[in-house]
């Protein structure tokens, strides 16, 4: 009787065993790029205005993702300082990246902070 241990593996099988990580990795970059591109459209083009509801590292770990009521998302920098904060109120005008961030104050009425530029806060 053979010994299957030492049964060699056909070369297609390795291609196909190899293949499947290298090809689920670039899915992945694709949709996470076509969605982060879809963020950048909408924002730019919407205008809104809508509150910060979370927050959580974003999937690189370069900076902090802010999800806000629309569904859209802003992101920043972990070294700015002042930056947005669950609660903030979001408003932007069309066809911008510029947007105006304002905070309660302690009566509970929206305070302008600050301006801040969606590509510029990485």
């Amino acid at each position: 009787m053979r010994d299957l241990d030492n049964k060699k593996m056909p070369i297609f099988l390795k291609i196909i065993i190899a293949g499947v990580p290298i090809i689920l990795i670039i899915v992945y970059l694709i949709f996470t790029t076509n969605r982060d591109l879809q963020n950048r459209e909408q924002f730019f083009i919407q205008e809104f205005s809508s509150v910060v509801i979370s927050s959580n590292n974003s999937s690189t770990g370069r900076s902090i993702e802010f999800h806000l009521s629309n569904g859209l998302k802003i992101y920043f920098g972990h070294s700015i300082s002042g930056s947005i904060k669950v609660g903030d109120s979001i408003r932007k005008a069309p066809n911008t990246y510029v947007y105006d961030v304002y905070r309660k104050d302690i009566n509970g009425q929206y305070q302008f902070l600050a301006t801040y530029h969606f590509q510029k806060t990485l």
